[in-house]
């Protein structure tokens, strides 16, 4: 226990448990405990700027570089580059004074209409786990603290506040806590957020199995718990369930409320205590992080930006080697000028950079690009306004023998607070492909969006370039790759339907105003299309590279507990480029498994002709399935096929492997532990 804690009043312990305002801790000047800044910042760190506010966004915030969202980092599949730029947030978080940077976001996407999956990795709970635990360890190492958000059943926005979620225990512990558990355990955040939600009818915020029970009693975390802003209903409750810190400030009656609770002997103070001894430890890590903090290279910070967003997009189509731009072309598209790049809500980041394809492009070619605006950039414009602009597009595309039209939405529609209505574009863009593809000419279509679309014209364009909402560098990072000077080698984190109807939990999805059931348990993303085989538009895993790679000596061997899996990659094309090894397990038969799940993979970089020797490791454990009925892991025995995939679909190459049974199942939550926790 914190040394100051006994030396702390009742009123005092209260106080420290809610913030003093939307963004910082209670201080007590009389025993020398200062109050620490939290921020906004999975993709840039947003300080507000109380003077300013706008309709979409709320309060503005101060400068800073806008990095890829995460949505777009995990297209990279590049745990040093999650690193690299979560560094690069942590030394601008302590230039501007924050102490603790509220993110990264791991919810696991579930469905592609959530407004915030732009700030969540994956629809795989393994590649999630281990790119936001690379991650969170360079946001610390810098020293400011993260908060690991939102814990936990927080898949869409859908009636977020109040909506109560309903799933398996087997989905629970497969699906939706896995990728917390890998950061948690391995990447030790400071902080963990409970989400909004409620869990088998209890908030999160208030919900002790969640909080003393699994997160602190299963896992082991000593960190601080923080509601979502606004999460609490029952601040006793929440007290008394782990929740150490209540953000933003409402009202002293919350403080009384504490008090009263403990005076009257519905809550303990040692339960009370333990929140306190959470929060000071917090403080005594970061109070000092922005001391002498170094002055941001903001020139530096955005080539970094530019840098990372080269390594997020995906390449999704490139018919006849389309792509590099060569010869003869035009640019149409209003997002050219101004392409999306984040997402709108908490994350929302002030930057000065706004990224412009056709300006840079320009630059990089010292030529005039023909450029026609296609669409009006407003999601609603008038029908005859776009059907002229469509025409005048067409008619600079007849002139040209490629057409790159550049798609996206505007900032309100993939933002908090709200799912997207459905997964189609505006459908004045979706007219203008139509249109171009009709006019003679070869056509390329970019994307910048921060989660699936619907592409009804996939099929008769010649090239698909995904760049998604990548940040300020994302205008330089599309005008190179277009243009050769950089080589995709994104691959895709979710799955893109051919439509919303395809999507396993659209069945699902608001059915009830008041709950959320998972229906499909375990059978969410790519292990619901491998196992169904229900083709997608583009799988989990896809991409394609402006180079070629060869695979061989693929192997699997049985290595103590765990799996040993080699490969030799080569890059046998012209261009340097990276791949992507991806490893996928097939279990035995019988068993009520996915057809194939990701279990390891290693993102490689590779010169021409060079290549390399890749080996990746599988713990036994990690081939386990949850038994509801034993309440606990069980491992089946048999042939477990580990193959080697270009993306979920495909096979390169696979090993057999016969394996025992485990002995040992671990029951991970027990009645008697749950009763532990004092109350």
């Amino acid at each position: 226990m914190h040394r100051l804690v006994k030396q702390l009043t009742l009123e005092e312990k209260a106080k420290l448990t809610v913030g003093i305002d939307r963004w910082q801790t209670a201080a007590i000047p009389r025993l020398g405990i200062p109050s620490i800044r939290m921020n906004d910042g999975p993709n840039g760190v947003r300080k507000e700027d109380e003077s300013v506010f706008d309709e979409v966004n709320g309060h503005g915030s101060f400068p800073a570089t806008c990095f890829p969202c995460i949505s777009a980092l995990a297209n990279s599949w590049d745990a040093q580059l999650c690193r690299g730029v979560a560094g690069q947030l942590g030394a601008q978080a302590k230039a501007l004074g924050v102490n603790v940077l509220l993110g990264p976001g791991i919810n696991h996407k579930r469905t592609p209409v959530g407004g915030r999956n732009f700030e969540y990795f994956s629809e795989d709970p393994h590649l999630t786990g281990e790119l936001a635990s690379a991650y969170v360890e360079g946001l610390q190492e810098t020293g400011v603290a993260c908060s690991l958000k939102h814990f936990y059943g927080n898949n869409t926005e859908y009636n977020r506040f109040h909506v109560n979620v309903k799933m398996s225990e087997r989905a629970r512990r497969e699906i939706y806590l896995p990728a917390f558990e890998r950061v948690v355990r391995g990447a030790k955040p400071r902080t963990v957020m409970a989400a909004y939600n409620r869990l088998d009818g209890v908030y999160c915020s208030e919900n002790e199995r969640v909080l003393n029970g699994i997160l602190r009693g299963e896992w082991g975390f000593e960190g601080l718990v923080v509601s979502d802003w606004d999460a609490v209903h029952d601040k006793v409750a929440s007290v008394r369930a782990g929740c150490d810190l209540e953000m933003p400030f409402r009202s002293e009656e919350t403080v009384r409320a504490v008090i009263q609770a403990v005076q009257s002997g519905a809550l303990r103070e040692e339960a009370l205590d333990r929140c306190v001894d959470r929060i000071l430890c917090l403080i005594d890590d970061v109070k000092d992080n922005c001391q002498n903090a170094a002055p941001v290279d903001w020139q530096g910070a955005h080539r970094a930006a530019v840098a990372a967003a080269e390594k997020c997009a995906v390449l999704l189509k490139n018919t006849g080697g389309v792509l590099p731009l060569e010869g003869s072309y035009c640019f149409i598209g209003a997002q050219a000028r101004e392409n999306s790049y984040q997402g709108g809500g908490s994350s929302h980041v002030n930057t000065p950079f706004v990224p412009n394809v056709l300006a840079e492009a320009e630059k990089l070619t010292g030529k005039r690009i023909p450029f026609a605006r296609g669409y009006s950039y407003a999601e609603g414009g008038a029908a005859e306004e776009n059907a002229a602009l469509a025409e005048e597009a067409a008619a600079l595309a007849r002139a040209h023998a490629v057409a790159v039209v550049f798609l996206g939405y505007n900032e309100n529609v993939e933002t908090e607070s709200r799912d997207r209505a459905d997964i189609s574009l505006p459908a004045a863009q979706n007219e203008l492909v139509a249109r171009l593809c009709a006019a003679g000419c070869k056509v390329v279509a970019v994307l910048f969006t921060g989660a699936p679309v619907e592409m009804p014209w996939a099929e008769s364009v010649q090239a698909i370039l995904q760049v998604g909402l990548a940040g300020e560098g994302s205008g330089l990072a599309a005008a190179r790759l277009l243009l050769g000077l950089e080589n995709p080698s994104g691959r895709l984190a979710e799955t893109y339907p051919r439509r919303l109807e395809d999507n396993p939990s659209y069945p699902y999805y608001a059915a009830d105003p008041d709950v959320l059931e998972y229906g499909e348990g375990i059978f969410t993303g790519y292990r619901y299309y491998v196992t169904e085989n229900v083709k997608p538009l583009f799988p989990f895993g896809y991409g394609l590279s402006y180079t070629d790679f060869s695979y061989g000596g693929i192997a699997a061997e049985e290595e103590g507990g765990r799996i040993r899996l080699d490969v030799t990659v080569r890059n046998t094309g012209k261009r340097a480029g990276g791949t992507l090894v991806q490893w996928y397990v097939s279990c035995p038969q019988g068993a009520e498994r996915p057809a194939a799940e990701l279990k390891a993979f290693s993102k490689v970089y590779l010169a021409a002709g060079e290549s390399a020797a890749v080996r990746l490791y599988v713990e036994k454990s990690a081939l386990s399935r949850y038994d509801e009925h034993r309440g606990g892991w069980a491992f089946d025995e048999g042939e477990y096929t580990f193959s080697l995939r270009s993306d979920c679909f495909t096979v390169i190459g696979a090993a057999a492997l016969t394996l025992g049974a485990e002995e040992k199942t671990k029951n991970l939550f027990e009645e008697k532990e749950r009763r532990a926790f004092a109350r």
